[in-house]
């Protein structure tokens, strides 16, 4: 049986290196609300979605990052219910949404500028939410060189893995 972190995509296909001070494999409830920036609010969707496990992977090259993350559901409307609350809190956080075309069950873009992450220089980060079957795809991409098309583009690879699992 195929484990949820073997589903997460590569470094080939993101093209940045594995991140190896970041968390990655498999996470229990708590190690996914600590990935998130509001943990208490996470871990109560979490909670409330009837999380099962979940995955995570990181990658960086000291100016962009990506991250994609995984959240197994007890069924497939908690994922669905998980990954609307998830996109309202990034639009709550002042997120800029931008299209996504994966087809169905529909999915949420945003944009964030965190002005925290390098002093000097604004870092916009792009995400993409996604249900598929029971599991919430959450995939993350910023840095200078990414724009939503390549975070749009990962998720598409990402939600393939998972479809074709």
């Amino acid at each position: 049986m195929t484990t949820l972190a073997e589903l997460l995509i590569d470094e080939d296909t993101v093209g940045l290196p594995i991140d190896p001070s970041a968390p990655g494999g498999l996470v229990d409830m708590y190690e996914a609300a600590l990935a998130d920036p509001d943990p208490a609010t996470a871990l109560a969707r979490l909670r409330g979605h009837g999380f099962v496990t979940g995955a995570l992977r990181s990658w960086t090259d000291g100016v962009g990052i990506a991250q994609v993350t995984l959240h197994k559901f007890g069924s497939r409307r908690d994922a669905e219910l998980a990954s609307l609350e998830q996109a309202h809190g990034i639009i709550a956080s002042a997120g800029v949404a931008f299209d996504v075309d994966l087809g169905e069950p529909a999915s949420f873009g945003a944009s964030i500028e965190d002005l925290t992450h390098q002093a000097d220089t604004p870092f916009v980060a792009h995400v993409v939410i996604r249900p598929v079957g029971n599991i919430m795809m959450l995939v993350l991409l910023g840095g200078p060189a990414f724009g939503p098309r390549d975070a749009v583009r990962l998720a598409g690879e990402q939600s393939a893995r998972l479809i074709d699992a």
